[in-house]
């Protein structure tokens, strides 16, 4: 019986709040061992109560990504990221708007293990998958009211303005048309250039997967789980920022459709627990499309 793989590990690291540094994630797909281009959409909405005296607002963070997956060398991957973003602050002021280039990323992961397992008579196909990288600080971070009234809010930037450590590690096994895939990943933050450092960032995913053949160079495949993520408090010069950090836990739905070496795909992420800046942040649902060339 020959078995294979349709999880293709990668890393993860969103935020649980603004500054559109995460989101290292390839997805679920059949192109194992294929280099990989990759264009995609994703959105982000959070509600703030209002505190320090600040009226309430929705924010919402808007991210096109360009990406690419390539193999140098049997067992390792490269992948880099390159977001631009456009965010929007809608006040009773008016809206605060920002667009930009944000954070790229460069990543690299080792294959640890590939190989067989015999589950209860069939065979099961076993994956696991080590990597790390660099979060740049390619985004501006400064980014001034348009009144001229202050620097803008640090979670609200396009980027962090600091270089930044990203770590990860994946398993992944399929059983035939049924697959499991988890994976755990860190993003270690330093201070930028005003003594303003993000806390670290922690996420792990368990997802199902099932893959419905429909031609020999066309599949359709449904994926539901779970994603969590946890964010530490900020510090400014040393010193812990109120009202930051937080952890939430969302429901997973998509869909994806492989068409030769062409790709879609949709990814729907709704909130089920969550606790924000203290309460005072209210995240709403995610969603994502991409689609994606592999050669």
């Amino acid at each position: 019986m020959l078995c294979i793989v349709l999880a293709l590990p990668s890393a993860q690291a969103c935020d649980v709040c603004g500054c559109g540094i995460g989101g290292y994630y390839f997805g679920i797909s059949p192109q194992l061992n294929k280099n990989l281009l990759g264009l995609r959409y994703r959105q982000a909405g959070f509600h703030s109560n209002g505190h320090h005296g600040e009226a309430p607002s929705d924010d919402f963070f808007h991210t096109t990504e360009i990406s690419l997956r390539w193999y140098p060398a049997k067992r390792w991957q490269v992948s880099g990221f390159l977001p631009y973003g456009f965010s929007e602050r809608g006040t009773s002021g008016g809206p605060i708007k920002m667009h930009g280039i944000g954070d790229a990323s460069v990543l690299a992961n080792y294959m640890l293990f590939s190989g067989n397992l015999n589950v209860f008579g069939q065979c099961a196909k076993q994956l696991v998958q080590v990597g790390g990288g660099l979060k740049l600080p390619t985004g501006a971070s400064r980014k001034i009211h348009d009144d001229g009234t202050g620097v803008v809010n640090p979670n609200f930037q396009l980027g962090s303005g600091s270089l930044d450590f990203i770590v990860n590690l994946s398993y992944n096994i399929r059983m035939g048309d049924w697959g499991i895939q988890t994976e755990a990943g860190a993003k270690l933050n330093t201070p930028n250039r005003s003594a303003y450092r993000f806390g670290n960032r922690y996420s792990a995913q368990l997802v199902g997967f099932y893959v419905k053949k429909l031609t020999e160079r066309t599949s359709l495949m449904a994926q539901a789980g779970l994603y969590g993520e946890h964010s530490r408090i900020d510090r400014e010069e040393g010193r812990k920022q109120s009202d930051t950090g937080g952890q939430q836990l969302n429901g997973v739905l998509g869909m994806d459709a492989f068409f030769g070496r062409y790709s879609v795909g949709v990814q729907y992420q709704n909130p089920l627990a969550q606790n924000i800046s203290g309460g005072l942040l209210e995240a709403r649902p995610r969603w994502m499309v991409s689609a994606g060339y592999a050669f």
